[in-house]
């Protein structure tokens, strides 16, 4: 849930380059670099296209609502820029990863990241993007595994002084963050289940309480099981029952999903 919001639900994905050096140590540990257009439309925390709060398609349009004016922006911020003009503009994205094996039935794998880039809010304005993960694989038996995998994310989105004739927006900088933490337990060859939990929550915003009315932003968890089935290897089918709880509607939500997935290649394992 967190991952959706901060990074979009293509992951941003834009075109780059990167670079990465296998560090000359004990175990395994990788440091990577890389850089990609700001302005690709996945980037929605940078110069991508973000969300919007209507349907109009306008960069600079503005609804309306009983209390506040919202703009198409990240948090109903107004949209300044849409390219990138410069060097510093394009997105900088730097990360760490280690892989430790204390047993051959035991592998912990631990990563830092952080990104940086021009945003839309203003003609200098910058998202920061912070973020570690942890995955710790346990092989209880050859066909038992346990897998607890947890990522935390925060995003500083910068935004510039902005003034029109609906309203005057001082330098600010909206905040938000989370993470999620989830075991899988596979009990057999074929069979999958699991159990995750996300959270989402922020801090600041252009107006008092807008934040909570805000899908994007505001408070919100998730509970979710699931269970997976491979009765082929390149198969699977995936049963998964969501719970939510948001601040920006007094309805909890309960869903279930059923889905199925097709792996090939030669690269394709267990």
């Amino acid at each position: 849930m967190i991952n959706a919001r901060l990074l979009g639900g293509e992951g941003t994905r834009g075109m780059g380059i990167e670079l990465a050096h296998q560090l000359p140590v004990n175990w395994s540990s990788q440091i990577s670099f890389s850089i990609q257009n700001a302005d690709d439309e996945t980037a929605i925390s940078f110069l991508g296209e973000g969300h919007s709060h209507g349907d109009d398609d306008q960069d600079h349009q503005h609804i309306n609502t009983e209390e506040y004016p919202f703009y198409d922006g990240v948090g109903g911020t107004p949209i300044v820029r849409t390219k990138s003009s410069q060097i510093s503009d394009f997105l900088y994205t730097l990360r760490s990863t280690q892989q430790w094996q204390p047993s051959s039935s035991l592998t912990v794998n631990w990563g830092l990241s952080g990104m940086m880039g021009a945003n839309r809010a203003g003609k200098n304005s910058k998202t920061y993007l912070y973020g570690t993960d942890l995955t710790v694989i346990i092989h209880l038996t050859p066909t038992h595994t346990l897998t607890w995998q947890s990522e935390w994310m925060q995003r500083h989105f910068q935004v510039g002084a902005y003034q029109d004739d609906i309203m005057t927006i001082k330098n600010n900088t909206l905040k938000d963050f989370g993470f999620y933490s989830q075991l899988l337990y596979q009990f057999h060859p074929q069979w999958k289940i699991g159990l995750r939990y996300d959270d989402a929550t922020g801090d600041h915003a252009l107006f008092y309480g807008q934040r909570t009315q805000d899908e994007l932003r505001s408070d919100r968890y998730r509970i979710s099981s699931l269970l997976t089935w491979s009765p082929w290897r390149p198969l699977t089918f995936h049963l998964q029952h969501n719970y939510d709880v948001a601040d920006f509607t007094d309805k909890k939500a309960s869903t279930v999903w059923l889905g199925a997935s097709w792996t090939w290649g030669m690269g394709h394992h267990e």
